[in-house]
């Protein structure tokens, strides 16, 4: 989370500007400083992504987050940058603990 005692305040305008050329969502705060350095757009924009480690849905949370800096978006996911989870196939009668070792 930002704390805005730290940060630069934003200029809306300038937010607003930015905002109106990013179509692609989900985004990660990564991915939006990224373009905002390509955009040469203002340090404070750029600082702002960089500290959100977190992926965005569209705009509307980026918005919420500008007005509530110190509240998370709902149902933030962390931004794990090209990372993919692995998916679990254990099949049930390969686990090590079973529910009917559980229960009697």
């Amino acid at each position: 989370m930002i704390d805005p005692n730290h940060e630069p305040k934003l200029n809306p305008k300038d937010l607003f500007a930015f905002l109106d050329g990013q179509d692609d969502y989900p985004v990660s705060g990564v991915k939006l400083a990224q373009n905002a350095r390509k955009q040469h757009a203002r340090p404070e924009i750029i600082a702002f992504f960089e500290a959100l480690p977190i992926t965005f849905h569209d705009v509307s949370e980026i918005i919420n987050h500008t007005v509530k800096p110190n509240e998370l978006p709902l149902g933030p996911q962390l931004d794990l940058a090209g990372r993919e989870t692995p998916v679990d196939e254990t099949n049930q009668d390969q686990a090590t603990l079973q529910i009917s070792n559980i229960i009697k």
